[in-house]
């Protein structure tokens, strides 16, 4: 980006003749706007900001020449920091083949400004990022951005221009004031350049000062269960209890990224069969033409009518659920389920059989549990190899035993290239799938019986977690250590 010549300082118009006195000329607004070349409106910012020091006169404000001197200096400084920033954006940009990025003048700070937080934003899709971090330091703000699972630093600004760029990417979306224990969160759709994407932004407060964070789900193809990390057998399995008799289905886990991935490729296999789909939570995740979203309240808290009342109001054939809030969630989610509707919940739980306990634990009744139960999800993430330098190496006998393989197989280990971090790409999530046709655990009265299938044989199908995580490791998508525990 071509960069456009400074003139930080300009002179003031009409200089006192009597210099000893120049410490105590007042300025009026208007000369301060022709010293600085600024707008009434940023000049008023400036005073705001506390970079230009004002009294008042006769209800006017009046400043010091010294202090305008001095604010010019600052200006001069701050908007030089803006304008690198926008040019190492512009480069950024440049890389993925968006070379008319908009120039502003170098003279206008908050236009600099907007068009680095717009620049920041359009760069994260240009990348296909999946997540843009501003985060608070000792003497700044970190920028930062997840490529292909890993974490890299775009650059590093002061404070001043950290809290400006939050500012603005907060105004993108209305962002409500948090209440009932809950984040600052909001989501919204971003277009620029022929790109787009759903953002989820969140602001949390930490001892350093607000962190922000945003969430990019970027439309590359069809979101479909495969494409989120479904194997073959998982994905037919699943499809086929979803479009065969409405029930309960569990999502167990607490990462919001993962299971807003996995409830937006639900939501579109569900709109493939010509379902309606509702959801139903506190918290904005995801924005999908497939979804109609509610607020999850309850009707003691809310304004307006209950969730609940509101979904059934639509006739939906399947429920997303964030999260089950109480006994009278139970009683509504029970009467959904025997009005035909499909209930797709999300437990925080680490495991399919957790998550089942806790629902139970909730009041919802192993006699229901029983009659409505369909399948349960649930994952975990390990390292993911490196496509580029991994490397084969020949199975023991030990691992081929572990595995149910051929001791001719292969397995993969970690080398390390300048595209990934010691030959890992982030993290991968490997799926696992509970089914109510072949487990008994499920119907257990205390949870606590492991999950075996019909005739006490371990669960080891084609659609449990440790098969997947054997087509993981002969995929070499990751190594036999990563895998091994989960194995045993």
């Amino acid at each position: 980006m071509a960069e456009k010549a400074q003139h930080p300082v300009a002179e003031p118009p009409d200089p006192p003749a009597d210099e000893s006195r120049s410490e105590s000329v007042a300025l009026g607004v208007e000369d301060v706007m022709e010293w600085l070349s600024l707008s009434r409106a940023q000049v008023y910012r400036l005073v705001k900001d506390g970079v230009l020091k004002a009294g008042k006169s006769d209800a006017q404000l009046t400043f010091n020449e010294c202090d305008v001197a001095a604010a010019a200096a600052q200006h001069a400084e701050r908007r030089e920091r803006a304008n690198a920033l926008l040019r190492l954006i512009g480069a950024i940009l440049a890389e993925y083949g968006i070379d008319d990025f908009p120039e502003v003048g170098a003279e206008d700070y908050e236009a600099v400004v907007n068009e680095a937080a717009n620049g920041l934003l359009l760069a994260g899709m240009a990348a296909q990022s999946t997540d843009l971090y501003v985060m608070p330091c000792e003497d700044g703000d970190r920028l930062l951005m997840r490529l292909g699972g890993n974490l890299q630093e775009v650059a590093r600004v002061d404070c001043e221009l950290g809290g400006q760029l939050r500012e603005r990417l907060q105004a993108l979306a209305p962002l409500p004031e948090p209440d009932f224990g809950q984040g600052n969160a909001a989501v919204f759709k971003h277009s620029s350049h022929c790109l787009s994407a759903v953002v989820r932004i969140c602001v949390t407060p930490t001892p350093a000062g607000d962190h922000l964070h945003l969430q990019l789900f970027i439309s590359v193809g069809e979101r479909t269960l495969a494409s989120v990390g479904f194997t073959t057998k998982q994905s037919e399995v699943l499809q086929g209890l979803l479009s065969g008799k409405p029930g309960l289905f569990v999502l167990a886990g607490s990462h919001t990224r993962i299971l807003q991935e996995q409830r937006l490729a639900l939501a579109n296999y569900l709109d493939s069969l010509g379902k309606l789909v509702v959801s139903i939570d506190r918290m904005p995740n995801y924005i999908s033409e497939n979804i109609v979203y509610l607020e999850g309240r309850r009707a003691d808290e809310a304004d307006g009518a209950d969730p609940w009342q509101t979904a059934m109001s639509l006739c939906p054939d399947a429920i997303m659920l964030g999260k089950i809030e109480g006994s009278d969630q139970v009683g509504c989610l029970t009467a959904a389920l025997a009005a035909g509707i499909a209930i797709l919940v999300q437990v925080q739980r680490a495991t399919g059989a957790a998550a089942l306990k806790e629902i139970t634990e909730l009041g919802f009744s192993h006699c229901d549990l029983s009659r409505y139960f369909r399948a349960a999800c649930e994952f975990t993430a390990i390292p993911r190899l490196c496509p580029d330098c991994r490397a084969p190496r020949t199975m023991l006998a030990e691992e081929a035993e572990m595995l149910e393989e051929h001791a001719t197989a292969q397995l993969y280990i970690a080398v390390g290239c300048e595209q990934c971090q010691a030959g890992y790409r982030g993290n991968l999530s490997v799926w696992g799938l509970l089914c109510d046709s072949d487990l008994e655990g499920t119907r257990s009265p205390d949870g606590e019986a492991p999950l075996t299938r019909s005739g006490g044989k371990p669960l080891s199908g084609d659609t449990s977690l440790a098969a997947a995580l054997r087509c993981a490791a002969l995929a070499g998508d990751a190594t036999f250590s990563h895998i091994e525990p989960f194995l045993r």
